[in-house]
């Protein structure tokens, strides 16, 4: 078993050396501005608009739309402040994923400003079956049929182009 605490009763990364902290500073800085730039060129591009992105390979095989389907498009126009437009292309990554990520951004930030992040809170070993099961329930529903499931479903990039030009900025 790995312990994550030192012989002193602190935590591995307080206990750990300098140069380990110093690189583990300076990777998490370069993390924060990969994902500021990425941020900033998703804020600035339309995905809608540019062919040069990858198709998801679930919706292109199989003709499927995967719990992540439309996540990028849903980032684009939160980050231009649309968030009506983000949860018709993806309400999970809304409602489970930007926390998730935040929670993430805030620990890497912290890591770059004082070398330790935020404590991990102890978790269950069933959580990560619940997530899945969770996942490939909304999954499951975004593909049936059925009115009562469209707004789980990403909208087709035409008709998100028509409701940005009416929507208020």
């Amino acid at each position: 078993m790995i312990s994550t605490h030192s012989s002193e009763g602190l935590p591995a990364a307080a206990a750990a050396p300098a140069g380990t902290r110093t690189l583990a500073r300076l990777a998490a800085a370069g993390a924060v501005a990969l994902i500021g730039c990425g941020a900033v060129v998703l804020a600035r591009v339309n995905p809608s608009e540019i062919g040069f992105l990858p198709r998801c390979p679930t919706n292109a095989f199989l003709h499927l739309e995967c719990a992540g389907c439309g996540s990028t498009r849903a980032v684009h126009f939160l980050l231009n402040g649309q968030l009506a437009l983000a949860w018709r292309h993806n309400p999970a990554m809304l409602a489970v994923g930007l926390p998730l990520v935040l929670w993430g951004m805030l620990d890497l930030i912290l890591v770059a400003s004082r070398g330790r992040g935020l404590p991990r809170p102890p978790l269950p070993r069933s959580l990560g079956w619940i997530a899945l099961a969770a996942l490939t329930l909304y999954m499951v529903a975004r593909n049936v049929p059925l009115p009562a499931f469209d707004s789980l479903r990403p909208p087709d990039p035409s008709t998100v182009q028509e409701e940005m030009r009416d929507a208020p900025l």
